[in-house]
């Protein structure tokens, strides 16, 4: 349960976070004159929300992939670690038994 708060709590921060400030170099960009290779990186970069930008896509990628564990693999994981570990038993069960069977003397 911890876990998917702090994904979810995660990826809606990083969704924050991009939204902003993509929202200030949106406001931004009338005011551009010249630029290197986009309009709209230089926006971000004269808006200061270059870094902040790329933080949020990492939250939001982040908090993505442990909500996805959390929600999905995790119950995958223990159904077939549980299924390996019951063929396990049977395994090491049959093994046993044929081993006290071979060793029945005449």
């Amino acid at each position: 349960m911890k876990r998917l708060i702090t994904g979810g709590l995660m990826m809606f921060g990083g969704i924050a976070l991009y939204i902003s400030s993509t929202n200030a170099a949106v406001h931004y960009l009338p005011l551009v004159t010249e630029w290197r290779s986009s309009v709209f990186q230089e926006a971000l970069r004269k808006t200061g929300g270059a870094g902040a930008h790329t933080a949020g896509i990492w939250l939001i990628a982040v908090g993505l992939l442990i909500l996805l564990y959390v929600s999905f693999f995790e119950g995958v994981i223990r159904r077939y670690a549980g299924a390996s570990m019951r063929k396990m038993h049977e395994a090491n069960e049959d093994w046993e038994k044929r081993d006290t069977n071979s060793n029945v003397g005449p």
